[in-house]
Formats: C-alpha cells, sequence, structure tokens
C-alpha cells in the first residue's frame, strides 16, 4: 500500500535519508544495520545501495515481510516494525508501539 509506504516514511524520517536515530537507525525508513543486513541475505538475497532509493527498498522488502507475517495486519505488522517481530508475537503491541501505529495510521489517511 503506497499510502501506508509513504506514512511510515514520514513518521519515521520526514523523507530525510540523513537522519541516524539515537539507537542507530538510519536513512528515510530508519533501518537498523541488523535489518538491513537480515533483508539483504533473507529476504532480498543480494547487497543493496546504502543510499536513499537502497534504504527504501530495504524498508519495503521488510515492511512486505512484516504484512505477510502478520496476515495483512497492518496494526500488528507496524507494531514488528517499532518493537520487533518477536516481541509483538509473543506479546502483542506494546503501549509505545499502540501510539506509533495510531499517528502512522492517521497519516496514512492523508496520502
Amino acid at each position: 500500500d503506497r499510502s501506508l509506504a509513504r506514512a511510515l516514511a514520514w513518521m519515521e524520517s520526514g523523507y530525510n535519508n540523513n537522519v541516524v536515530s539515537n539507537v542507530g537507525a538510519q536513512g528515510v525508513m530508519q533501518l537498523l544495520p541488523t535489518t538491513w543486513d537480515y533483508v539483504e541475505t533473507v529476504l532480498i538475497g543480494h547487497p543493496v545501495a546504502h543510499d536513499a532509493d537502497g534504504n527504501v527498498h530495504v524498508g519495503m522488502a521488510y515492511l512486505h515481510h512484516l504484512l505477510a507475517a502478520f496476515k495483512g495486519d497492518e496494526h500488528l505488522a507496524l507494531a514488528g516494525w517499532y518493537q520487533g517481530e518477536r516481541s509483538t508475537k509473543g506479546s502483542g503491541p506494546y503501549k509505545v508501539s499502540k501510539v506509533f501505529i495510531a499517528d502512522v495510521l492517521a497519516l496514512k489517511q492523508r496520502m
């Protein structure tokens, strides 16, 4: 869903590829290096350029994976994005994740 992708990118970085979070997430989609490596090696199967286009490509592949893992449930996929797939499957969305999810989905409606 193009609107979901745009809303997520805006929420994460304001579409700014130069943003680096305090935990090391980088780029437009705010990907952790471990997430990037996972997507390259497991989901895509080849290296991706470390530029804005590559960041979006890797982010979209990961979002697609999460949507599939949570059977299309955008709430759970966004929780997986924000807090991690394993913790979402084990505990459901955390309170802080619920705020993130609501914000992204509100932005999606405006995209």
